[in-house]
């Protein structure tokens, strides 16, 4: 790719340092925010020994690894590898990193939806909306098959677990357990009384992140509303 050395350093002329500032200040507050919103997911089955400090180096990491490595490795790695440094079971991380998919979802695409809908100045194509609609759907259908079948399933991984327990050593026990404990966990974390707080902190998450880009839109000159940012 040939790229003009002069356009470079013309398209940089352009940029607002301030506006700049304040997208990457936006950009820092939602870092803050989803490390915030792991940690509270990851205390409610540690007992509260996750602290800010212990959860935002495996965060940070693995959000680098997402933009290093292919198929987001990077939540992978911060289920099965990380919690290995800040104390906590696998399972636990594997059901907090699953609670804090199906939340984005579930948050990112209300907020496009509600921006395609509520601001129809802006073209989207028909399949985009009903794409969003979908992806809507299947987010907020995750998290409610969980929260109304959790404790079905947890039941029905124990009555296998108690079936097989002759066995120790089978491979069907081994998977139970493993289940049962995600499960567990997901339903812990599940509860309205921590599911509120962290649906609330997903909602101020996407509007800071909508923030960001608005502010760093605006710093390179183009010209951008609030509401299409809430779309980027």
């Amino acid at each position: 790719v040939n790229i003009e050395l002069t356009e470079v350093l013309q398209a940089l002329t352009n940029v607002s340092i301030p506006m700049v500032m304040a997208g990457l200040l936006f950009l820092g507050l939602d870092y803050t925010l989803r490390v915030v919103r792991w940690a509270i997911m990851l205390n409610v089955r540690s007992n509260g020994s996750v602290g800010f400090a212990h959860a935002a180096p495996a965060f940070l990491g693995s959000i680098a690894l997402n933009n290093l490595l292919p198929f987001r490795a990077g939540d992978v790695v911060r289920a099965l590898i990380f919690p290995l440094h800040i104390g906590v079971p696998k399972t636990v991380a594997a059901s907090s990193v699953l609670l804090e998919r199906l939340l984005d979802l579930a948050t990112l695409v209300i907020g496009f939806v509600i921006g395609i809908y509520f601001f129809q100045q802006f073209e989207i194509p028909k399949e985009s909306r009903e794409a969003a609609l979908f992806l809507a759907f299947l987010g907020i259908s995750g998290l409610l098959f969980c929260f109304v079948f959790g404790n079905t399933i947890r039941q029905k991984l124990q009555w296998l677990l108690t079936t097989e327990r002759r066995d120790q050593n089978s491979l069907i026990v081994k998977i139970c357990a493993v289940l049962l404990n995600v499960v567990n966990s997901f339903v812990a974390m599940a509860s309205l009384r921590t599911l509120l707080p962290i649906m609330t902190l997903s909602c101020f998450i996407w509007i800071v992140e909508a923030g960001f880009c608005f502010f760093l839109v605006l710093g390179t000159g183009s010209e951008l509303s609030l509401p299409a940012a809430d779309m980027l």
